[in-house]
């Protein structure tokens, strides 16, 4: 990523991450494709700059370099940048190696031509939940949600499912204070709430959302497990709050889990459940 040898030592974060030492400058570069990614539309060199606390130049640069290696492309005026067929191919072969590949669309797919609500798939990634299938409401909903898009994990029904299967220990590593970070009015304020929620959620096999991501919209997930019992993902249904039932699609919901979770040879969530 334009790192040289001689300059590695000036690019090199001195803290520790995860995987110990960094380089900043494919960090930052990461960092342009991601906030792209949430951003799901172009972006100019000052946004991305101002939204990432980095120079223009600085910006400019990793842009050029992601241009030159296909991740991002420029808009007609060359002012503006998105994300690239690059991008693109390496996020289809990531979820082809998490087994999140097409085979998993159709009965996604049938379920949302059911329903005529919108049905997502979300993993964990840290303290949040991230979208990696999501097929698309008849019916208009007023947010921008979509494959790529990054909901806290104590804001959103799918969210709340993926945290239920942490030990305690996690969550509280993930949220170490009593007071959560708002999203929306109605997001869940407290540590101490999150916890009563989230054993109902273990309780009952399924967890709700309303508001609490985005006003308007409200939602029920369920797991997907692997073979040890695991939540491997988190399977939604979201509507709009004023007529959205959050129950009415339950069952379909945990059947289509179940048929997903044979083609990715992982187990059906909560309960037996038969056609």
């Amino acid at each position: 990523m334009g790192v040289s040898r001689a300059g590695a030592g000036a690019e090199t974060d001195g803290g520790q991450s995860r995987g110990g030492r960094r380089l900043r400058t494919v960090s930052n570069a990461l960092r342009v494709l991601q906030t792209l990614s949430e951003k799901g539309a172009s972006m100019g060199v000052s946004e991305l700059a101002r939204r990432l606390s980095l120079g223009k130049s600085t910006v400019h640069l990793l842009l050029q370099t992601l241009r030159d290696e296909g991740f991002v492309e420029t808009e007609d005026d060359g002012a503006r940048y998105r994300l690239g067929l690059g991008a693109f191919e390496v996020g289809t072969a990531a979820l082809e190696h998490l087994k999140l590949g097409a085979h998993l669309d159709p009965p996604m797919e049938r379920l949302a031509g059911l329903s005529k609500e919108a049905v997502s798939l979300a993993v964990r990634s840290d303290s949040h939940a991230v979208l990696v299938k999501r097929f698309e409401s008849t019916q208009i909903l007023r947010a921008e949600i979509r494959p790529g898009t990054r909901m806290p994990l104590h804001g959103s029904a799918s969210g709340k499912v993926l945290l239920a299967d942490l030990p305690r220990e996690e969550v509280d590593e993930l949220f170490p204070d009593e007071r959560l970070p708002q999203v929306t009015p109605r997001t869940i304020k407290s540590k101490r709430t999150l916890l009563t929620e989230l054993e109902e959620t273990r309780k009952r096999g399924y967890a709700m959302n309303f508001d609490e991501f985005t006003v308007g919209v409200a939602a029920v997930a369920v797991p997907v497990r692997d073979k040890q019992g695991r939540v491997r993902g988190a399977l939604s249904i979201a509507g709009p709050t004023a007529r959205f039932d959050a129950r009415q699609w339950l069952k379909e919901l945990r059947l289509t889990a179940e048929e997903m979770a044979h083609g990715i040879g992982l187990y059906a969530p909560g309960g037996e459940v038969h056609r």
